[in-house]
């Protein structure tokens, strides 16, 4: 009965660091069968730690169910990107144009710069050298800044600016509705942390890390088109306490 139901929200917390020599097993839990929506939980144990553990939602499709899309920024092969650096502190904006994907910088020559003007010794060197090799051959999908005042030179997320990529495959994506927004899912952990940097100046981080994931899924879609990611803090967005 519900093997055509599909992937309508998912909420995961990291709770527990895991141990890269060992196995992760994960552990399904029904929680609640419905006529219209399937609820279950998921918890990645290693051994007795809990590491993971994500709730979701599969909605049976109905006839003529409405679809949800945010209004776009406008896509623009050209335009006149600049810093907003009169912002107050913490203020968050979206961009009103974004660059069409095929103009967009290449994401694996973000430190393209830096890394021809630092030493091959310096521990900068070689974490950025493998960042890149993954953008370039190992990670399943490729984005681009869609703003081009996002970075430096150097590859850092500059103050002031807006924040918006465009994401997709690579090469042919195949696969169900529910596998596409799988994709999606562990794509977004990828990309959100870094809006902070553009809208706190004095931000130094030590350390960032992506504890809480929650998803509605509105609308179908493939990964191997362009999808356009645009960010925003939440703290930032009008109703949110």
């Amino acid at each position: 009965m519900y093997v055509s139901a599909i992937t309508h929200h998912v909420q995961g917390k990291f709770l527990d660091r895991a141990n890269v020599n060992d196995y992760i097993h994960y552990f399904v839990k029904k929680l609640r069968d419905g006529r219209s929506y399937v609820s279950r939980r998921v918890d990645a144990m290693q051994g007795t730690t809990l590491l993971f553990t994500a709730t979701m939602s599969f909605q049976m499709p109905e006839p003529d169910q409405p679809q949800f899309f945010a209004p776009p920024p406008k896509i623009v092969m050209d335009g006149d990107f600049k810093l907003q650096l009169n912002i107050q502190e913490g203020q968050n904006f979206l961009p009103k144009e974004v660059l069409a994907p095929e103009k967009c910088m290449l994401s694996y020559k973000r430190y393209e710069h830096l890394l021809s003007t630092i030493p091959k010794d310096d521990p900068m060197y070689a974490m950025c050298a493998k960042w890149t090799d993954d953008q370039r051959h190992v990670y399943p999908v490729e984005y681009r800044p869609a703003v081009p005042t996002m970075y430096d030179k150097d590859g850092h997320l500059q103050y002031g600016t807006s924040v918006a990529y465009w994401v997709r495959s690579r090469g042919n994506s195949p696969g169900s509705i529910n596998f596409q927004r799988a994709m999606l899912a562990f794509q977004t952990d990828q990309l959100l942390l870094v809006n902070m940097q553009s809208s706190i100046r004095s931000l130094v981080p030590s350390m960032m890390a992506s504890l809480d994931h929650t998803m509605w899924f509105h609308n179908d879609f493939t990964m191997k088109d362009w999808l356009l990611m645009v960010v925003r803090r939440q703290d930032c967005l009008p109703f949110v306490s």
